[in-house]
């Protein structure tokens, strides 16, 4: 069950920022760019979200971060970036 709504907000996400991408022509042209940015961080962290717990990469033989841990960061500063086209807008 969990994972069909997880499976249905994934899709519904998907649908609103293609929405709002294409509904691009009525945004200032200021925010144009930071909305492009917005949705390839989106993408980024979609295939981040549901990429499994490999580790990537490692300093002096310790791990240091996990593809879905890295989604985190990604969405953390899309967040910001969202932010800042909303602010312009």
């Amino acid at each position: 069950m969990a994972s069909g709504v997880a499976a249905l907000v994934l899709l519904l996400s998907v649908a609103v920022v293609a929405l709002l991408y294409c509904a691009r022509g009525h945004i200032v042209s200021e925010a144009r760019p930071l909305l492009s940015v917005t949705a390839i961080m989106f993408l980024i962290g979609l295939g981040l979200a549901t990429a499994d717990n490999q580790q990537v990469g490692d300093l002096w033989g310790a791990p240091v971060l996990a593809y879905h841990g890295l989604w985190h960061l990604v969405g953390a500063f899309g967040f910001l970036v969202l932010f800042l086209f909303n602010h312009v807008r």
